[in-house]
């Protein structure tokens, strides 16, 4: 997650690893 709260690309590649 970036410094403004947005969510970047590898933010999203942990998110769907942790959710394996």
């Amino acid at each position: 997650i970036n410094g403004d709260g947005t969510v970047d690309g590898q933010d999203l590649a942990l998110l769907l690893s942790s959710w394996k």
